[in-house]
């Protein structure tokens, strides 16, 4: 036990000194890699939308965040849904993803309800579901995905 704890405590020092070293950096550009990357794992392909999903407030605000900043969406182009179990409370959840966004009321789109499985844990581990950032604009997705073909080519070439 005492091990797992020594173990942790050196991982969270190694951590905290790389990430002091990201500081010095510019903020934009740290903004604009974590917004490639983030929907580039997470963010969804359709036609004409740019969608990311997510159960993690902190993953929501900083994409809203790249959104507004680096890819100067405005804010009335922004449209949230809400994924949770049929159990769940609906409005508490909205509440909850208008002020993780910075959105106003009339911003969400209807609720998609889950089934719920009886067994599952789902919502005690998600009380608020997902949270789905919704932005309704093929030119904007075309950027998106420019950015994260552009970024892979760099950064992540694959041999030939």
């Amino acid at each position: 036990m005492e091990n797992c704890i020594q173990s942790k405590k050196e991982a969270k020092s190694w951590a905290k000194e790389k990430i002091n070293c990201l500081t010095n950096c510019d903020k934009e550009a740290l903004l604009l890699i974590s917004g490639i990357l983030l929907y580039w794992a997470e963010g969804a392909r359709r036609e004409k939308e740019v969608e990311f999903t997510n159960t993690d407030p902190k993953m929501i605000k900083l994409m809203m965040e790249f959104f507004r900043k680096i890819l100067e969406v405005p804010e009335s182009k922004f449209k949230i849904l809400v994924r949770i179990s049929e159990n769940g409370n609906i409005e508490k959840a909205e509440d909850f993803w208008l002020k993780i966004t910075g959105l106003k009321k009339e911003n969400p789109r209807t609720p998609e309800l889950l089934k719920s499985n009886p067994n599952s844990k789902t919502l005690q581990k998600h009380p608020y579901g997902m949270c789905r950032i919704v932005i309704n604009n093929v030119s904007l997705l075309r950027k998106m995905l420019a950015l994260i073909q552009e970024f892979s080519e760099k950064f992540a070439p694959v041999a030939q």
